[in-house]
């Protein structure tokens, strides 16, 4: 016979909050600033960047900064603060066993055409 896999019930909320509240009190502590990600896919993507084309960066004053010279973008503990989180999420998720592959739409659109409507809209706000 074969078992049904269920997920686990969530973490009370507010015992949540409080936790991840801690967690951002203590990171402003610690290290001075909050925990975002932002830093960190940015430094990924000029670590790319720079690999395929390390001549726009020296033309780029922002860029230059992070990559320029001997500068390793990928220097920085926010870069393994986005790769650790991204990992924790995935292991989190499947040892709750929440882990599933889902298009979320309303009954009246098919998935393709819901993949075709986000990649449109995420064309337009990239792009303008």
């Amino acid at each position: 016979m074969s078992q049904v896999s269920r997920a686990r019930p969530y973490m009370n909320p507010y015992l949540a909050g409080t936790l991840l509240g801690i967690v951002l009190f203590l990171a402003f502590f610690i290290t001075g600033s909050g925990l975002g990600a932002s830093g960190g896919l940015n430094r990924l993507l000029v670590y790319v960047q720079n690999e395929v084309n390390p001549e726009h960066i020296d033309q780029v004053a922002y860029l230059l900064k992070m990559a320029g010279g001997n500068a390793n973008p990928l220097d920085s503990w926010i870069v393994f603060l986005t790769i650790g989180t991204i990992a924790g999420g995935l292991i989190s998720g499947l040892l709750g066993r929440r882990m599933k592959f889902e298009t979320n739409k309303g009954p009246q659109i098919s998935n393709g055409t819901r993949w075709v409507m986000a990649f449109i809209g995420g064309a337009l706000m990239g792009y303008g």
